[in-house]
């Protein structure tokens, strides 16, 4: 696979120091440059003395890593398995791949497609039984060339090809040029013992490539272990259509280099950068590890949509914690979260709207105070197992009370059972709702010396109001009293005179509360 950069142009790219083009060496011509006979070592000079049109461009070599960055990420799209072969060349190997064996020319098409997408203003694709052929038909292609796997087809469709095409060495071109052999099938026809003895091991390397016969095995690329990307825009984003385009791009990109090294996302770094030099960075947790963009995308999106900055944006960055792909068999008494991503993408809904503090598992707080308790963020592995145990218990207490029934027949009457049963498993006590938060109210009290003894007598504020005929307490409890927030609490049971429903009310520093309805 390779990319020109400037289509339909004589240019010749310099390597040197800028303006001093007299020691400037030509590192890379384009087609054009080649049919001029400006060849890859020559000086500036040189080079505008065989093409005097020719175009001069020093390279750009941090331009040309971040270029070839891209086409890898296009190589690892078809298969985890090529080749940084050159500066603008890649070499894959697609013998696993499905499409190349239903349809080679079309699978060359999609290439193509594929680096236009990805900027290339041209791209070229070759395929062939060989790496070195693959090379000479991507230098064939106009834009995708594949070569015939039959060896007198290959023969008869090399035979026209200009010896540049495989690029022998200026001191090897020169005595080809000077014997007349200028196309691969003059040089096919030399005879192999004397190419050896006059011209060396290149000249027959490159026999051995015009018939087909020279291979060799491919130098893979290790995957790459950064797994971020960034971008910087031009212009100010102020709109969310715009973020979520180029939040998709960056997405697809890291996606692409995690399915390469057969990994997923365990979990999501999203920054964004405003004009105002200030940042905003979020760690998204992903339920189920997962490569698919689509799926990290929802994700984002739901938490995007309700993102307000005091400033727009102008930068964008996210990198993905790599983690190894487990399958899970399920089993016949296990439960588990149906769609993890759809769950998580309702969990970043919520979030959105009520605060990430207010959205996760209450977990108790060591105190007796009540409600004292936090909000932590759900451990999708930890309700997966706890439902796991519970449905295991279930089914074990099912099993148990089979065989008991196996082992014990009861002769007493079913219904009387079932009675018997319910009213065991019922909790002992009246269950109350209680108020959050709990309704400030006004109090009369009978006179006392001691606060124990001012037992309540009436309400006078809130949503209930009137005499009191019965109570019971007080209870005292407190805590923490070793720090600055300890707390103390006197609780009563009333009776409401005229409807009879029974209240929890209580008492501390600040002053009366209604807790709670019973019933």
């Amino acid at each position: 696979m390779r990319a020109d950069v400037v289509p339909h142009c004589a240019l010749a790219v310099l390597d040197g120091d800028v303006g001093n083009e007299k020691k400037a060496i030509i590192v890379a011509v384009s087609r054009q440059a080649e049919a001029h006979r400006v060849e890859r070592g020559m000086t500036a000079t040189q080079g505008l003395a065989r093409c005097g049109s020719l175009a001069l461009f020093y390279r750009d070599r941090d331009e040309e890593e971040r270029v070839q960055l891209t086409l890898l990420e296009q190589a690892s799209r078809w298969t985890p398995y090529f080749e940084n072969t050159a500066p603008g060349i890649c070499t894959l190997d697609l013998i696993g791949v499905p499409d190349a064996r239903k349809d080679v020319r079309g699978l060359s098409v999609q290439m193509v497609e594929s680096l236009c997408s990805a900027g290339f203003k041209e791209g070229r694709v070759g395929i062939a039984g060989t790496p070195d052929l693959a090379f000479i038909a991507a230098r064939m292609g106009d834009p995708a060339c594949v070569l015939p796997a039959e060896p007198s087809a290959l023969r008869q469709r090399l035979e026209g090809i200009p010896i540049m095409a495989i690029l022998p060495s200026t001191a090897l071109l020169e005595v080809l040029d000077l014997w007349g052999v200028r196309v691969l099938g003059d040089l096919a026809k030399l005879d192999r013992t004397s190419v050896g003895e006059r011209l060396g091991q290149e000249a027959l390397r490159l026999q051995d490539l015009c018939s087909g016969k020279g291979t060799r095995l491919l130098r893979l690329v290790t995957p790459p272990r950064d797994y971020s990307a960034q971008i910087e825009t031009d212009y100010e984003i102020q709109e969310l259509e715009p973020l979520l385009f180029l939040l998709q791009r960056l997405l697809e990109s890291v996606c692409t280099r995690l399915a390469s090294a057969y990994y997923v996302a365990g979990a999501i770094d999203l920054t964004l950068t405003c004009s105002n030099k200030t940042t905003f960075e979020r760690n998204f947790r992903i339920p189920e590890p997962s490569a698919d963009p689509e799926v990290l995308f929802q994700i984002l999106h739901a938490w995007l949509e309700t993102f307000t900055s005091e400033a727009p944006l102008c930068g964008i960055g996210i990198a993905a914690c790599p983690v190894q792909a487990h399958g899970q068999q399920r089993r016949l008494f296990e439960a588990s979260i149906r769609n993890p991503a759809r769950f998580a993408q309702t969990l970043a809904q919520l979030e959105a709207l009520f605060g990430s503090a207010n959205v996760g598992t209450p977990s108790p707080l060591p105190s007796h105070r009540p409600d004292a308790f936090v909000m932590t963020p759900f451990n999708y592995q930890n309700l997966e197992l706890e439902a796991t145990a519970a449905a295991a218990a279930s089914s074990s207490r099912v099993r148990e009370e089979a065989k008991s029934k196996k082992k014990n027949p009861s002769k007493i009457q079913p219904m009387v059972e079932i009675a018997r049963t319910q009213t065991s498993d019922q909790p002992l006590g009246l269950p109350m709702r209680r108020l959050r938060p709990p309704e400030k109210i006004e109090v009369i009290t009978e006179p006392a010396a001691e606060p124990h003894d001012q037992r309540p007598k009436a309400i006078l504020t809130g949503s209930v109001r009137g005499a009191l005929t019965d109570t019971r307490g007080p209870w005292a409890i407190s805590g923490d009293w070793w720090e600055p927030s300890c707390w103390t609490r006197l609780e009563w049971d009333v009776c409401h005179e005229s409807s009879g429903t029974l209240y929890r009310i209580y008492r501390d520093r600040s002053g009366w509360f209604l807790e709670g309805i019973y019933g």
